[in-house]
């Protein structure tokens, strides 16, 4: 959805987008409380390579870029609940290569070995689920927004992503409001978990990035304690003036 030639920014306009490194992973591990992605993103380690490395047992230089996708892969997967089906699917898709039912169950071991509290959290999930039955349990976001869900994966889910809606959604509100106080000509136009797209007039970029930038990240400071989360801002596209 936000390839380049999606957007095309009308004369006198330019687009632009925040970028929030490994969004989903940093929003699992502060709902999670997970302490070793926590660590890994306090000291700016990759949380892909770190889960590869995990993974395969080997160091950070040995880790080829097959190995560090498959580590990707897992940690999208797996902080959603994913059975041996479902990641031998994405795993093969991602490598291009056939695996065994064994080899995914092997994966999965190494995985929760290596996140001991997305470990006891999701074992947590499954006994709420089986104790809950019909009448559902309860689950909340990291601000302590409460919901019933029905099922163990929903209850891995609704933490991560509900805690991922509440944050974006004030940096949407917190970027508009200072918008309108700045008289910046500049609105967003779209909206997709982690990717605030932004609408403003060329002369206005500069000061437009800027202040998507510094928002979006005071509200991720204020929400996430645990580390620190850098914006990046991206410009689709520009159409200058004729």
């Amino acid at each position: 959805i936000y390839q380049k030639t999606f957007y095309k920014a009308p004369e006198g306009r330019a687009i632009i987008k925040t970028d929030i490194p490994a969004s989903q992973i940093r929003f699992a591990a502060a709902a999670i409380n997970e302490k070793m992605l926590i660590k890994a993103f306090n000291d700016g380690k990759d949380p892909h390579l770190i889960t590869a490395m995990s993974i395969f047992g080997k160091e950070a230089e040995d880790i080829t870029d097959e190995e560090r996708q498959i580590g990707k892969a897992a940690n999208f997967q797996m902080f959603y609940g994913v059975g041996v089906a479902e990641l031998k699917k994405q795993l093969e898709e991602a490598t291009g290569k056939l695996l065994t039912d064994n080899w995914i169950r092997q994966l999965i071991k190494a995985f929760l070995n290596s996140y001991p509290d997305f470990n006891k959290y999701q074992l947590t999930m499954k006994k709420l689920a089986k104790k809950g039955g019909q009448h559902g349990f309860l689950v909340e976001t990291l601000s302590g927004k409460k919901m019933r869900v029905f099922e163990y994966t929903k209850g891995l889910n609704y933490p991560i992503s509900g805690t991922e809606a509440e944050i974006m959604k004030i940096a949407v509100n917190s970027f508009s409001y200072e918008c309108r106080e700045q008289g910046l000509d500049a609105q967003i136009i779209n909206f997709v978990h982690d990717s605030i797209v932004v609408e403003c007039a060329i002369e206005d970029k500069e000061k437009a990035a800027r202040l998507l930038k510094e928002t979006t990240q005071q509200v991720l400071k204020q929400a996430i304690k645990v580390f620190t989360t850098e914006v990046d801002i991206e410009t689709v596209t520009e159409t200058p003036f004729q």
